[in-house]
């Protein structure tokens, strides 16, 4: 996977993405004695391979890592400063924390050549493509289900799909079928006649953004992104909005009882089978996309460990849910149905598929045509997924493979006055 990864950052950074590949570099950490050190030691080594530029940092020296006019305001008070104003600029220094934490008992590595690609963009850069090539588009439609050959002689109990069905009673036919359908796979696969699917689940992650002003947009322009996998936490450098996003790369949150969409039949199914369904700011009652209150006291408190004064002074402009589909290896699902012929899976991305953006339809598009590396064929397979089978490159041990999943309950969602920075207390977050 390190070697796929190499390949789709130079891929983004080729015109027809349009810029939307930010270089910041990235930070992978961990704190002294957690069990992710040794993921995070395992990926040094393999990216150390593949980019000699990486390497480590501990502690204090993880200030090398980002500007220097952030690492500059952190510390004790400059040794510039005459005597006789020592003390009040000691006190100005201790009446608002520092830019940058201390990262005690923290070690890891930085990438400088990784990054940061905005979602947004590059979607509707695809979009783009997409129309310029011809292919069709049919907006406002659901899938509900798989049309057969009709008098068919199957082969070994399997169908053969031939098209699609729309929750309108119309359909499509097609030669093949290929489900990308994220973390609304499992709500399809809910529905009759669609054959049996992974244990693969519809987990949402809580995120939070900042809204920098552009004195400090510049400040913190340049930072680069930072992952700390004792608990899970990252953030970006600022967007061109100025908005900066940080989140928790966890176990996540099911949604199984909350009202579905009445105009989802698949959602629908899903609640009724006790299958987790995405809820998103689309989702009737949802439209403020609040997080559980205790997310988003702990997305503070993760916060203040890199950013102290960005955690005291800033409020959350908005929360929301980041939908993954994950697997019990963390491990995508690309591969064929075992029960009906012509019916590609391409799905699962375990929350690490988008910045595979550039590449990974090449790789969809080789186990289409047989020629995918046994390699990956066994990595994305159908069958045989479980927790103890899980890839030790993975992330699965750090999120824990589902183990800590919680049950989204609206009762428990945060409110706008949550958001404050004020509203922030220690105790919540622990």
């Amino acid at each position: 996977m390190a070697t796929l990864n190499i390949d789709a950052i130079e891929m983004w950074k080729k015109p027809e993405w349009k810029g939307t590949f930010h270089e910041s570099g990235v930070i992978v950490s961990s704190t002294e004695g957690h069990p992710s050190c040794g993921y995070v030691d395992s990926s040094y080594d393999n990216v150390k391979q593949l980019d000699p530029g990486v390497r480590r940092l501990e502690g204090k020296g993880f200030h090398s890592a980002y500007p220097d006019c952030l690492a500059s305001s952190s510390g004790s008070t400059s040794s510039l400063v005459p005597d006789r104003l020592a003390h009040l600029a000691q006190r100005v220094t201790h009446s608002r924390k520092s830019h940058l934490a201390d990262f005690p008992r923290r070690r890891g590595y930085v990438n400088p050549t990784s990054g940061w690609g905005e979602a947004t963009r590059a979607c509707e850069v695809v979009l783009e493509d997409i129309k310029r090539m011809g292919c069709k588009l049919v907006p406002g439609k659901e899938v509900t289900g798989m049309t057969f050959i009709e008098h068919e002689s199957t082969r070994g109990g399997k169908r053969t799909v031939n098209g699609v069905k729309f929750s309108d009673g119309s359909e499509m036919k097609a030669d093949l079928v290929v489900i990308a359908a994220g973390a609304w796979t499992p709500a399809l696969f809910a529905q009759p006649m669609m054959g049996g699917l992974p244990a693969v689940v519809a987990a949402g992650q809580c995120v939070a953004k900042i809204q920098l002003t552009p004195e400090e947009a510049e400040e913190y322009r340049d930072i680069p992104v930072t992952l700390d996998l004792t608990t899970g936490f990252y953030c970006f450098p600022p967007n061109p909005d100025g908005i900066m996003k940080l989140a928790i790369h966890a176990d996540g949150y099911v949604n199984t009882s909350n009202p579905p969409d009445p105009k989802s039949t698949n959602e629908g199914s899903a609640q009724s089978s006790g299958i987790s369904a995405p809820r998103t700011i689309l989702t009737p009652g949802a439209a403020d996309g609040f997080i559980p209150k205790r997310q988003v006291q702990i997305l503070r408190h993760e916060l203040s460990k890199v950013f102290p004064r960005l955690a005291e002074e800033k409020d959350f402009v908005a929360t929301r849910l980041c939908w993954y589909t994950d697997t019990p290896d963390s491990n995508w699902l690309i591969d064929w149905h075992p029960e009906m012929d012509g019916l590609l899976l391409a799905t699962a991305g375990c929350g690490h598929a988008f910045k595979f953006l550039p590449n990974i339809g090449r790789e969809i598009l080789a186990r289409i045509e047989g020629t995918l590396s046994p390699e990956f064929a066994h990595k994305w397979r159908f069958e045989g997924r479980a927790f103890a089978d899980r890839d030790p490159s993975s992330d699965a041990d750090i999120r824990g493979g589902g183990a800590g999943r919680k049950k989204l309950v609206p009762e428990e969602l945060a409110e706008r006055r949550d958001l404050r920075a004020d509203a922030f207390t220690l105790k919540a977050a622990l």
